[in-house]
């Protein structure tokens, strides 16, 4: 489920703290968004939930720490909460210096570059580009893999995770990966400078509020590039800010392959409990919010006694004019045909789309149905 305000979440954002709430904010990339899994299900609602907290999280699906500051400097901080959680993946440190990201064209199939404002370091400042961002939409072949050592056919990839041992495969993948992971191997490398002076702009511009560092690994351990000095000292020149360690809580899960899903790197509902406990405890620890023990109760008392409303999603697809209504207890919540969406006449594909804006407007995940 989508809020009005254009971010995934079960309820509206509110600018103004008037019910006296405690808020938890959160920016990052596609693994703080949650790809995969229910709003209830990421590790933000699992946090938030923890402290009787509302979690407002802002995160940006393949976005950078560029796009993340910008996010929280022009978004996030016109809405009052009590905590920040920065939590960026890894990766971040290469898509920061990106001027486009690849993604795929939602009708044609064919891999596309989307031009992203993005920032470059001048006299230690930040100055920033593709302001206004340009519209045009460039289709590209192979551009995804050309920062990586080798790109396997299906068949070789296969037999590579099925049949090499685990420490093999994950140090092989780090060498994979490793131009664009770039830049923690130093303080003073132009990548981490430009990262972490995008941190510090969130950082900054967040105020005196408690915030927590967590910097978010891949489930294959030794993956990981040596990221952990970076983040641990930039956390500790502020008095504000504190450092959650979750690749150590990784090292402690005995399958970290029950992190994510099969065929996805992103965390899978196992992977997003784990990140939780780590932010939780984390939280406790440093005593950055005071708990509200009854009042966790009682709000899991009422959410239980909330009568169960049916929803009936009925679908037409394969033919033409594909299209689908949804129906809450006998009543008409919301219908639309397909082609609103593609823009292509008598579309006859299965209405994906269609049926995102019935669940919108019920404001329900499919789940519910």
């Amino acid at each position: 489920r989508t809020n009005e305000q254009g971010f995934r979440s079960n309820f509206d954002y509110e600018k103004v703290n008037d019910k006296n709430e405690v808020r938890i904010a959160f920016v990052g990339d596609s693994y703080t968004a949650g790809e995969g899994v229910a709003n209830e299900k990421r590790f933000s609602d699992l946090v938030a939930d923890a402290f009787a907290a509302k979690s407002y999280n802002f995160a940006l699906s393949a976005s950078g720490v560029d796009q993340q500051y910008l996010i929280y400097k022009n978004i996030a901080s016109d809405y009052v909460h009590d905590i920040l959680v920065i939590s960026p993946h890894i990766i971040d440190i290469y898509r920061n210096i990106l001027e486009a990201r690849i993604t795929v064209e939602g009708q044609s199939g064919k891999q596309i570059l989307v031009p992203k404002p993005y920032f470059k370091l001048k006299n230690e400042e930040l100055v920033q580009y593709n302001t206004p961002v340009p519209i045009e939409r460039k289709i590209v072949n192979g551009y995804s893999g050309k920062d990586v050592l080798f790109n396997p056919n299906g068949f070789m990839r296969d037999f590579f995770h099925k049949y090499f041992p685990r420490r093999v495969k994950e140090e092989l993948l780090k060498l994979q990966f490793a131009k664009e992971h770039t830049g923690y191997e130093r303080k003073d490398h132009p990548r981490w400078m430009l990262m972490r002076k995008l941190l510090s702009s969130i950082i900054e511009e967040a105020g005196n509020i408690p915030i927590v560092l967590a910097p978010l690994p891949y489930h294959r351990i030794y993956m990981n590039p040596r990221f952990k000095e970076r983040f641990l000292e930039l956390s500790e020149g502020y008095n504000n800010v504190v450092f959650a360690d979750i690749l150590d809580r990784f090292k402690s899960v005995s399958n970290t392959d029950d992190l994510n899903f099969k065929k996805d790197s992103h965390y899978s509902e196992y992977g997003n409990e784990v990140v939780a406990d780590g932010i939780i405890d984390i939280i406790r620890k440093n005593n950055l919010i005071k708990e509200h023990k009854s009042e966790a109760k009682n709000i899991i008392l009422s959410s239980e006694t909330k009568k169960k409303k049916t929803y009936i999603l009925g679908i037409s697809a394969f033919y033409h004019d594909s299209a689908c209504a949804l129906v809450c207890d006998g009543v008409l919540i919301a219908a639309a045909q397909e082609e609103r969406f593609t823009r292509k006449k008598n579309d006859a594909g299965f209405p994906g789309k269609a049926i995102n804006y019935c669940l919108e407007e019920a404001q329900i995940d499919i789940d519910d149905v």
